[in-house]
């Protein structure tokens, strides 16, 4: 009992905090930043804020809102932390194996040395009707030697991702509005 009520305490505390940093606030200004950069037929967008980079395709949906059901509206119950809740997409071990791959093949030996052994996020929008990649971002600190990696290798696992992976959409995850997909990879 004591440990469910220290982690709804902690929950709470994390929320406040959360909101508290959305807030716009002026004295903040210099913090967030977004630039757009553009190559030869295509542009990515790189936003910067409280310390973490957000790197996406200018083409992304950025205001699909939460996952929810498609006919209503409705936001699914259960816990969002809780790992008994139902999957969305299948994804069997060789395709998240090719998934790392892809990732790990878009980086020379110079660049990976450059980040190490530094970890950063790969969100994927999936498509409810096809179980295709819709929409690709990465996330990573902003002291990371990521920010070094040129674009188009972000461009190279996005293209590549959405080539060669298509999921398999489960019986909930066909009624949701779009599902989600992310990771940490190093």
């Amino acid at each position: 009992m004591k440990t469910r009520i220290l982690f709804i305490v902690v929950c709470l505390y994390m929320g406040a905090h959360c909101v508290a940093n959305a807030q716009y606030d002026p004295q903040k200004k210099d913090l967030y930043k977004s630039d757009t950069i553009y190559m030869e037929n295509y542009a990515y967008v790189c936003d910067t804020l409280h310390g973490w980079v957000n790197v996406h395709n200018m083409t992304n949906s950025v205001d699909k809102g939460f996952v929810c059901y498609a006919d209503s509206g409705k936001i699914p119950d259960g816990d969002l932390f809780d790992f008994g809740a139902p999957e969305y997409v299948k994804v069997p071990l060789e395709q998240q194996r090719n998934m790392v791959s892809i990732v790990d093949n878009a980086f020379t030996i110079e660049q990976a040395n450059l980040v190490g052994e530094e970890e950063f996020f790969v969100i994927l929008y999936i498509s409810t009707t096809t179980g295709e990649i819709t929409d690709v971002y990465f996330e990573y600190d902003t002291d990371s030697g990521f920010t070094s990696i040129p674009v188009n290798v972000y461009r190279t696992i996005e293209l590549q991702l959405k080539e060669q992976i298509v999921f398999e959409l489960t019986e909930e995850g066909r009624k949701m509005n779009y599902c989600y997909l992310a990771w940490t990879q190093c």
